[in-house]
């Protein structure tokens, strides 16, 4: 009985943990990609609206509080233990919500690594709307983030809450 509750803990973690770990593995590789084949400034055409455009950030989201780093590594500190925090203590035990907790930590830790090892964080992928309005680059940290945040809301707005264990 010990052993088949285990099992179940660890599979309930299984999807939160891979999908972490990919997630900053896809971003850091993406940067470093970007970093070893661009110059900065420099912008590679990928396809229809979609191009890289290899900008660096010491700031926040579209570049506010520019320069002022060391408040985003504390602050991605906070929230990176908060989301460990939330995910163990209300035992999130539906496969969607760990998906989506996630991207959200895979995120922040993709950008926090770079916040520490290089004081900036690196964005590229750039995508143009309408009349050639450019979405301010982002990467792939700053997607895990978006996307699993909005995957909590979707899930919060059919279930009325994120669906955790009794």
């Amino acid at each position: 009985m010990i052993t088949s509750s285990c099992s179940k803990n660890r599979r309930r973690y299984l999807v939160f943990i891979i999908t972490t770990v990919l997630w900053v593995v896809a971003d850091q590789f993406s940067k470093l990609w970007i970093r070893n084949n661009m110059t900065p400034g420099s912008t590679l055409p990928v396809k229809g609206i979609l191009s890289f455009t290899y900008l660096t950030n010491t700031g926040g989201v579209f570049g506010m509080f520019r320069g002022h780093v060391e408040i985003f590594i504390i602050a991605s500190v906070i929230i990176i233990l908060a989301l460990l925090f939330f995910h163990y203590y209300f035992k999130v035990n539906q496969p969607l919500p760990n998906f989506a907790f996630g991207l959200i930590l895979g995120g922040a830790i993709g950008n926090l690594i770079d916040r520490v090892f290089f004081g900036q964080v690196t964005d590229f992928i750039a995508v143009r709307l309408w009349n050639n309005y450019q979405w301010a680059p982002f990467n792939i940290a700053d997607s895990g983030v978006v996307v699993g945040a909005i995957l909590l809301i979707i899930i919060i707005g059919i279930f009325g809450k994120i669906p955790v264990k009794d």
